[in-house]
């Protein structure tokens, strides 16, 4: 342990993962019951939509990382008991108070500390492998952990029915009233698929501004990429930003110089979702929330980082929960 902390940071990071990955896999030979309960809960936040660093909540470290604290905690050896008490302990656990990290447990927060949730890897006890976790993820990730809690204490032993609820998938959009459409778009498939791939990382700076605004209660991107090829003529309609102005909450594009599209009309694109909940005080005003400002800045961020293709175009366009397509919902909708 001590060896690693003299290397330089990228080889810091690249030995401390092989340790950790060694450290996890000689404690769970160990311990087959904890082995056991981590597949299954590991399985339960990709069903729920709650699983990945990429989409702003824990990925397969920090469920790792919780689990095997939990259980250090509680020292149970049954594993359906194990099971629910992870659930429990999770959904009570005061983020905003205490760290986790494994060997240690509960670990107060310090003044500096801003993330949302903070878990300790066990070779990096400095780095927060949660620090993508925003607070309208972590209140997504509570409640469904309160809805898994309540399921699994309706069974007080062991049976296939019991750990069957849990895993339903819960279809994303059912979980919020209003939806911002961002679509990434383009003509060469190269340059669609290069969108398709870093689309996510655009939006989470769209998620954040969303998540700020007063209001808006939650916001969270979806955990898919949708493609599709598009048809609609308007797509590339409006020539420049300054034009559409008034279309803003509607449709937006950052196209300032936008071609005709190809021969069939078809443009290869891919559209992402962040579903939202406005506060009550929003709901109540007769004026919709506008959200152009958020939207404007969001896309001179876009265009600043250079990714930004002559050929390419992006909409973004907010939706009703009926107005999402049905080939995006699979029917949940």
């Amino acid at each position: 342990m001590e060896s690693l902390h003299k290397l330089n940071q990228s080889n810091h990071r690249t030995l401390s993962g092989i340790a950790t990955s060694e450290y996890f896999r000689q404690l769970l030979d160990r311990s087959p019951h904890i082995k056991h309960v981590l597949c299954y809960v590991r399985a339960w936040a990709k069903a729920k939509g709650i699983y990945g660093t990429l989409y702003g909540f824990p990925g397969g470290l920090a469920w790792t990382v919780m689990v095997i604290c939990v259980a250090e905690l509680s020292q149970e050896k049954d594993e359906f008991t194990l099971l629910r008490i992870v659930f429990k302990l999770l959904e009570d656990w005061d983020w905003s108070v205490n760290a986790m990290s494994l060997g240690n447990g509960p670990v107060k927060r310090t003044a500096n500390d801003l993330d949302a949730m903070i878990v300790y890897p066990p070779m990096n006890p400095i780095s927060n492998c949660t620090h993508s976790v925003t607070p309208s993820h972590l209140s997504r990730i509570q409640t469904e952990l309160r809805k898994a809690t309540i399921s699994l204490l309706r069974h007080k032993t062991f049976s296939p029915a019991a750990l069957e609820s849990p895993l339903r998938p819960t279809p994303f959009f059912t979980l919020f009233p209003s939806f911002v459409e961002v679509v990434f778009a383009d003509r060469d498939p190269a340059l669609a698929a290069e969108w398709a791939s870093t689309g996510l990382f655009h939006l989470r700076a769209l998620n954040d501004a969303l998540s700020a605004c007063p209001d808006i209660d939650k916001s969270v991107i979806y955990s898919a990429t949708i493609p599709f090829s598009f048809e609609d003529p308007t797509f590339l309609a409006l020539p420049s930003l300054d034009d559409a102005k008034d279309k803003l909450e509607t449709e937006m594009l950052l196209d300032r110089d936008a071609e005709p599209p190809l021969d069939d009309g078809k443009i290869k694109a891919s559209s992402f979702y962040i579903g939202f909940s406005p506060t009550k005080s929003a709901r109540k005003n007769p004026q919709p929330t506008d959200l152009s400002q958020i939207f404007r800045d969001w896309a001179n961020l876009v265009q600043e980082t250079g990714t930004k293709k002559p050929t390419s175009a992006i909409r973004v366009r907010v939706l009703q929960k009926s107005q999402i397509p049905a080939r995006v919902t699979g029917g949940s909708g």
